[in-house]
């Protein structure tokens, strides 16, 4: 799916409007607009209320495909170039795609500013901040989403590092694609965006299983 219709679905998705997502308000309008045409009362008739309905129907299709993809593209095949490793407990900037918590409150986050680090006992730690936005002039994100949010992984964690380029809103960065499987969380997928290669490289370290 392309980068931009992603970025519009994720941001509907995201931010509300009199605790409703803009994505609910868009899909109501339209089935209402179908009923009145389908009733005569708006303009179009019986053939404007089938291609709004099948307009909906598709297009709750693409959302649940980019829901399931976190909103995101990934394409691998990007070499990793040498990089002297960051020491344990050095951060190195990233945006965060995944499904992040702060205590037992979790949200879907895309290509947030944030860090990733690892520690001398094997764990990782990845964060992301999540600032205030608005959407179309009317959608607000809500206040409690807003703030630090994290991801961590253990270092008794299974998991997998694919090396290539995520496509955010029609731009490709480099990045990781994380695929952790535990016991008590089951899977997850993390994706890890750099600014440029060599942090992607010191990144890649921090979840070599030599690494520390």
């Amino acid at each position: 799916m392309n980068g931009r219709v992603n970025h519009i679905l994720y941001q509907l998705y995201r931010h509300r409007f009199l605790g409703w997502s803009l994505l609910r308000w868009l899909v109501l309008v339209l089935i209402l607009y179908a009923a009145g045409a389908f009733l005569r009362f708006l303009p179009g008739g019986l053939a404007a209320g089938v291609a709004i309905l099948a307009l909906v129907i598709v297009g709750g299709v693409l959302f649940m495909w980019a829901r399931r993809r976190l909103f995101v593209r990934f394409r691998s095949g990007r070499r990793v170039a040498p990089a002297s490793p960051a020491e344990p407990g050095s951060p190195v900037p990233a945006h965060v795609t995944g499904i992040l918590q702060v205590g037992q409150r979790h949200q879907l986050v895309v290509h947030a500013p944030g860090h990733v680090e690892a520690f001398r006992n094997g764990e990782k730690a990845i964060s992301a901040l999540v600032r205030p936005s608005r959407f179309l002039g009317v959608g607000a994100l809500p206040a409690q989403n807003e703030g630090m949010w994290y991801a961590f992984v253990a270092r008794a964690s299974t998991y997998t590092v694919e090396v290539g380029d995520l496509l955010v809103n029609g731009s490709a960065w480099p990045a990781l694609r994380i695929r952790v499987v535990e016991e008590e969380r089951g899977k997850r997928t993390l994706y890890l965006a750099f600014a440029s290669d060599e942090e992607l490289a010191q990144a890649y370290v921090f979840f070599s299983k030599d690494a520390l």
